[in-house]
């Protein structure tokens, strides 16, 4: 008997490390692409793989129209950027070939950070069970010659040591910032002036995973105006992923994203974290699943950007004020998006106009509060109807990072749920991109 049971303990070993052998072979190829390179001005991007490709693999799986160059700075591209000829760094294709040259149609813009994916591209035979891509930003030109010696020979500047792990970028709106601080006067409905702030902080890290970037988050909007205190916080941490469309035509073809007519992918952010009043009276645990449709549309993507999403919020209270509210599952639908308009494209300093909304659709009952005089939170009632909020804000910008807004908001947000009843204001803006480099 023990015989037996030694035998088909074997036999179970044998095939775990069968099987584990053959998931690790069609892995093997996986993040295959190593880096990619592109110089400021150049029109042309150097692809170094991971794995060799062999000649026939050039010639049919990387072809110019087999990949998908996506600028992930922006939503909209004048000239949106394309490959148009794909060779070898070398002409003796005989040997396995592990790095390549893709010619682009234009030179790609040295403050933007740009995807590079190869749906097709097999590696000696070795078909990734993921799509092979890689992240890349333009590298800058070296600066001039700093000066001459005694001799009058040039000598080279010395490199400047690498600043890039905290770089910034100017950015349109709340949206599309990682970094939003704004500071206002304002007025509301039968109150007095009041201040109010509005914080996003974030810091996004580029990874080799299936979230392509992840990284801390923190939202902070809070008002010293009984009638517009939207008294809502939340913070943990964001995962983003990038599907890149691509969408059959012809039988034995594909046509790739750039070719899209009505979206060029979509987002998909993951967010576990907390959401409370600035207090922490009230604290919920969430995870947030929202997706960010990428539309394809025409024109100048310095005059105007749409991007419309769906999610879903789940979660649980953790503390209440109330008894009412403790412990109380939360389950939401999410819809809205963001709206960008630049009223003076042409000019050095746009003058822009924003929207921002969100609706959210209750699927289980929640409680909403308000504050009394002595800053205690007070349960309003018990209702299972739409949250909504917008904010419209109209924008003239000093500077690349810093600007003036005039705001108008209307709406309730969580987890309080307060009214803010028909708020506007005045105030300063400090707002920008980046991007953490590992």
């Amino acid at each position: 008997m023990s015989r037996k049971i030694d035998l088909r303990l074997l036999y179970a070993i044998a095939l775990s490390v069968f099987f584990i052998n053959v998931s690790s072979a069609f892995a093997q190829c996986d993040n295959s692409i190593v880096a990619v390179r592109h110089a400021e001005g150049s029109n042309k991007a150097f692809v170094q793989l991971r794995f060799p490709i062999t000649e026939e693999e050039l010639n049919n799986k990387a072809k110019a129209d087999q990949w998908l160059l996506v600028d992930v700075s922006t939503t909209i591209a004048e000239r949106p950027p394309r490959v148009v000829f794909v060779t070898a760094d070398r002409p003796d294709l005989s040997q396995p070939i592990v790095n390549l040259i893709l010619v682009l149609n234009r030179a790609l813009d040295s403050d933007h950070e740009y995807r590079l994916f190869a749906p097709f591209l097999t590696f000696e035979g070795c078909s990734p069970k993921s799509v092979p891509e890689a992240a890349f930003t333009v590298t800058k030109k070296k600066p001039p010659t700093a000066g001459t010696t005694a001799g009058g020979v040039a000598t080279p500047s010395k490199p400047k040591p690498e600043t890039d792990f905290f770089k910034k970028s100017p950015s349109k709106g709340r949206d599309d910032s990682n970094v939003y601080i704004s500071g206002q006067l304002e007025g509301a409905k039968g109150e007095q002036a009041q201040f109010s702030a509005d914080v996003k902080l974030e810091s996004p890290f580029d990874t080799a995973g299936f979230f392509q970037e992840l990284g801390p988050y923190f939202n902070f909007k809070a008002s010293t105006a009984d009638e517009a205190d939207a008294n809502s916080m939340n913070f943990g941490l964001k995962l983003r992923h990038a599907f890149a469309f691509k969408i059959r035509t012809v039988p034995g073809t594909t046509q790739l994203a750039a070719k899209q007519p009505f979206l060029s992918g979509i987002v998909w952010e993951l967010t576990p974290g907390f959401e409370s009043d600035r207090r922490l009276d009230n604290v919920n645990v969430m995870v947030g699943n929202k997706f960010v449709f990428v539309p394809r549309v025409l024109g100048n993507s310095n005059r105007i950007y749409f991007q419309p999403f769906v999610g879903f919020e789940t979660g649980r209270n953790l503390k209440s004020p109330v008894e009412e509210a403790e412990d109380r599952a939360i389950a939401r639908g999410t819809l809205g998006g963001s709206l960008y308009l630049n009223l003076m494209p042409k000019a050095d300093k746009p003058l822009s106009f924003q929207v921002d909304y969100i609706r959210r659709f209750l699927l289980r009952r929640e409680v909403r509060f308000t504050e009394n005089d002595e800053g205690e939170l007070v349960a309003l009632d018990i209702g299972r109807g739409p949250r909504d909020y917008l904010k419209l804000t109209l924008e003239y910008d000093f500077s690349d990072f810093f600007g003036a807004a005039l705001n108008y908001e209307y709406g309730r947000l969580p987890p309080n749920f307060e009214l803010v009843n028909h708020k506007y204001g005045f105030g300063l803006i400090y707002k920008f991109k980046t991007k953490f480099k590992p």
